[in-house]
Order: structure tokens, then sequence, then C-alpha cells
């Protein structure tokens, strides 16, 4: 649907949706709240199947290896006597290092997660809470990922909404990169897969 400059699809819905469902799975934990569960549901709702897959994951994965990033940070900041020079040194060599290591392994998708988990564990987390604090937010990751795998599964848009998706793919993907050669393969891949939803619904529609 769109008013004006505003337009509002199905995706837009669907990760309302997840969010919906994170906040209300959460109420019933104590003192634990949804904020992350809700990023990675929002990060890791896309299109379609495969590409919630691949977000969702790299999303949970960069969660884990920013995790363990600040439990080495951990070890080898003890022998060092000034800890104001620990931080001031150690904590952008491992930024660094997790850019390089994730670049590496190609999965820059997952920079972003691996970074803020670490950032959020050294800064904000005692160091005697850092065990507990990982298990939960990869824990509550995994869930936000699992909720939207699990709306992109069951909400299906029809043929028409789907090729609003298409229009969508390509607006986000120019404008999240200041080259849109760099993105080129993405982009036919994303508009290879919508375009050939919408070719399934409309044989399904003939039948």
């Amino acid at each position: 649907m769109t008013i004006g400059q505003f337009r509002l699809g199905y995706r837009t819905l669907k990760t309302a949706l997840s969010v919906a469902i994170c906040i209300l799975i959460f109420s019933f934990f104590d003192n634990h709240t949804p904020v992350i569960a809700c990023l990675s549901a929002i990060v890791a709702l896309r299109e379609d199947m495969s590409q919630t897959y691949s977000f969702g994951g790299l999303r949970v994965l960069g969660t884990i290896i920013g995790s363990l990033a600040a439990v080495l940070y951990y070890f080898m900041q003890q022998p060092i006597q000034n800890k104001d020079l620990a931080t001031f040194i150690l904590i952008p060599i491992f930024v660094g290092l997790l850019i390089i290591v994730s670049d590496g392994l190609n999965l820059n998708k997952g920079i972003v997660a691996s970074e803020a988990t670490f950032l959020i564990i050294i800064f904000t987390i005692p160091q005697s809470q850092a065990l507990l604090y990982i298990f939960e937010r990869t824990f509550d990751s995994f869930i936000g990922v699992f909720i939207a795998l699990t709306i992109n599964r069951l909400i299906k848009p029809p043929a028409d909404a789907t090729e609003e998706e298409v229009n969508e793919v390509v607006e986000e993907l120019v404008n999240e990169s200041p080259d849109p050669q760099t993105r080129i393969s993405e982009l036919e891949q994303e508009l290879a897969e919508l375009r050939k939803k919408i070719t399934n619904k409309t044989t399904d529609s003939d039948k």
C-alpha cells in the first residue's frame, strides 16, 4: 500500500509482527529485555526465506564471534596493571581484528553484530557477569531469528505485493552502497528469487 511517498509493504508488516511476538514472549521473563531479540528479528527478516536464513545465521554467528573476542580480551588484559592503558590499546586492536576475521571468513554481514556484542560486553557488562550475558545474548539472537524465519514462512504476500518487494530490494541495495556496482551480484540474486516467486504465484493462480 502506497500513500504519497510513503509505502507500507509486506516486509514492513512482517517485521512489525515479529517484534510484537518477541515482546510478547519476553514479557513472561522477569527482568529480561527483548531488545536483542527484536533487533535480531529486524535484521534477519528479508524478502524471502533464503535471505532470511542468510542474514539471520550471520547475525547469530556474529554474536558468537563478538562474544568469544570479549572473552579473549578479558584474558589478555589480566596481566596488564594499567587497565586504562589496556583498554586504549587492546580494544581498537580487537575491533580491527574482528573486521579482518569476518571479512576473511566472508561474514561481512555479521560484522556489525560481532562488533556491537564485543563493545557492549567490554564497556557495560561486569567481568563476573560476562559469561551469563554471552549466553543470554546468543539465546536472544536465536529467538529473534527463529521468529523472523517463522513469520516469513507462514505469511506469503500475493504476486502484486511481491512485485513491490522487487522495487524495495532495488532501492535498498542501491542506497546501502555508495557504489551500486559493488552490490550488483547480490542484487541480481535477490531479484531473480523474487521474480521466481511472482512466476510461481501466477502459475498457481492459473491452475
